[in-house]
């Protein structure tokens, strides 16, 4: 991240609470707010995205408002430049729905433990077929075998390791996922969960 970011989007997690809770993230330097991003249950892995100004020495804080300590992952899913040398702007619209694995829309589902699904990004859903950089999505979770979490990346880069949203089994979660498309326009899905389940993703804008 440039030494010139004014803003991070970061999708924070939290794992394992042994209490309910919640976590802020605001910028270093300034009094914590009255706020939360990541809102969480006892015993349950939860993650959302932020958009974080970043504060002095360019750091942000991440505060645990639980009564009792918890682990917290922060992956950086982008930056907002204080340059504005990178040009571009985010286009929204309605809600489109690229992927359905229960209805095989995009994918004949449930997603089986450790599978990877591609999805097109663009040429679909009123998304450019050239000169989008990055895709907003909805992504959801639903009828999952066993806990896990999904990973998120674009094309032609090895999987990073990183969490875009956690679940338990049974449950049906949703988070929102900032994500760069690959050079052929497409992005990955990983089922990093040793149980299968179903996932549905909407396309809310994108990035051009």
């Amino acid at each position: 991240m440039p030494t010139d970011a004014v803003a991070v989007l970061l999708n924070v997690t939290v794992s394992s609470p042994s209490s309910p809770g919640w976590i802020e993230a605001y910028p270093a330097g300034v009094p914590a707010p009255t706020a939360s991003n990541v809102n969480f249950d006892k015993n349950r892995d939860s993650a959302n995205l932020a958009l974080v100004k970043v504060g002095a020495g360019g750091v942000v804080n991440l505060r645990n408002g639980a009564s009792t300590p918890t682990q917290v992952v922060a992956d950086v899913m982008g930056y907002i430049s204080g340059t504005g040398t990178a040009g571009g702007y985010l286009a929204a619209d309605q809600p489109v729905r690229i992927l359905d694995s229960r209805i095989g829309n995009g994918y004949v589902g449930p997603v089986r433990s450790n599978t990877a699904v591609k999805l097109q990004i663009t040429g679909r859903a009123g998304v450019p077929s050239s000169g989008v950089t990055a895709v907003v999505l909805n992504l959801t979770v639903t009828e999952c075998q066993t806990g896990g979490y999904i990973t998120v990346y674009r094309t032609g880069v090895s999987d990073p390791g990183t969490s875009n949203l956690n679940y338990v089994g049974g449950s049906t979660v949703a988070n929102m996922v900032v994500v760069a498309v690959g050079a052929d326009g497409a992005i990955v899905l990983h089922n990093a969960s040793i149980g299968s389940t179903q996932i549905i993703a909407d396309i809310e804008g994108y990035v051009v």
